[in-house]
């Protein structure tokens, strides 16, 4: 579920895999297309505070949801092939809310090989190329909440879009060391580019940045039923212009602001039979403000799922999830020696689908989000219901 109203999204992507030497044949092309419509109702979209604002002034209302998706692949020989893709989502408010509205495009092209194999053991890879655009509602990078600056009881208005436009590339390696086992290291450097610099909106910076990502892991098949995935990150971000601010919270000049954190995330699926499937996961993690470590936070999260399907083309879930981040030296609005920020999010979550023909679904799904905060702004209720279509191909 994308926070703060709705999103559309695009993507692209091509893979090719490598013999020694390489042999170019013709292969079929294959494809695949999913494409979905849907109609809700959303309690607090934008995720505004009760606390912090009038409740008159929270909009609510119906909303529309629209995705689409399709894929490509081919092969020029049995250890090279290569795929495109293509994928867009969207939801949408009437006219007198379209603040709410958000959407997200994403072109992806890529090169793979394999590089060696030998039984079942196998070292592949996968380099990516991607572009994209994304239109949503305004956050703040420094929390992920909402960017509301100066007074927290007197905040400025909230800019009506978060318009960006994101190009990089990635590197992905797969080492199969048996049946049961699989070694992973991805990598992606990225750059975010923002389409308004919001110069006009007292207390808000350029927010450009550009990334680096590392991400390795491992996914044991301890049985055809039990499923240990275990994945490390580690991530820079480089801001352009966005400064950084001191151990009081005040802008240092000339000091653009980094962060690197560090990541361990950790799930255990367990599927004992056709009809259950269970999943219980959790993450660890901390952020390091650069320069004087304003922005430092801890964070953790953890969940849990059941899937259940009764009868051949029906299933449901449920899924619960709290995350929860505590800042070491930031405060409560910005005041000195103040409370420091943080709080947790608890998400209920349950669907429902049922196969009607081969290619077509229904689905019916409802969501609970409830965040706690030390800072009122950052304290809401969310609900959100939803029935739609979903064919697949």
């Amino acid at each position: 579920m994308p926070r703060n109203g709705s999103r559309a999204t695009i993507s692209l992507a091509v893979g090719l895999f490598l013999s020694h030497p390489l042999t170019v044949q013709a292969a079929p092309l294959r494809w695949e297309l999913d494409a979905g419509v849907a109609a809700g109702i959303d309690t607090n979209p934008l995720e505004l505070s009760r606390e912090a604002l009038p409740a008159a002034a929270i909009p609510s209302g119906a909303f529309t949801e629209a995705s689409a998706g399709g894929r490509l692949t081919g092969e020029w020989s049995p250890r090279a092939g290569w795929f495109t893709s293509v994928e867009g989502s969207g939801r949408f408010h009437p006219a007198s809310f379209d603040e709410a509205d958000s959407a997200q495009g994403r072109v992806e092209a890529g090169l793979g090989f394999i590089l060696w194999s030998e039984g079942e053991r196998r070292l592949s890879a996968a380099l990516r190329g991607f572009a994209g655009a994304e239109r949503s509602t305004f956050v703040d990078p420094a929390t992920g909440g909402l960017y509301l600056a100066g007074d927290p009881n007197a905040p400025v208005p909230i800019p009506d879009r978060f318009d960006r436009d994101a190009t990089g590339a990635a590197l992905g390696l797969r080492l199969r060391t048996s049946a049961r086992l699989l070694l992973l290291l991805d990598s992606r450097v990225s750059r975010d580019d923002h389409t308004q610099d919001y110069d006009g909106v007292p207390d808000i910076d350029a927010l450009d940045s550009r990334s680096l990502l590392l991400r390795p892991g491992a996914r044991w098949n301890i049985t055809d039923s039990v499923r240990l995935d275990v994945i490390g990150e580690w991530a820079a971000v480089h801001y352009d212009e966005l400064p950084s601010l001191d151990s009081q919270g005040s802008p240092a000049e000339d000091e653009p602001r980094r962060y690197v954190s560090r990541q361990v995330r950790a799930s255990l699926s367990v599927e004992p039979s056709a009809r259950w499937s269970f999943l219980l996961g959790g993450s660890a993690g901390r952020r390091d403000d650069v320069h004087a470590g304003y922005y430092d936070a801890l964070a953790e999260s953890a969940q849990a799922g059941v899937v259940w399907s009764p009868l051949e083309g029906l299933r449901a879930s449920l899924r619960m999830a709290q995350s929860q981040v505590d800042f070491s030296n930031a405060t409560v609005g910005a005041v000195a020696d103040g409370e420091p920020r943080g709080g947790d999010v608890v998400t209920v979550a349950g669907s429902i689908e049922k196969d009607l023909f081969e290619r077509l679904t229904v689905r019916a799904e409802a969501a609970r989000v409830s965040s706690s905060n030390r800072d009122p702004l950052y304290t809401y209720d969310r609900s959100w219901a939803l029935v739609g279509l979903r064919y697949s191909h």
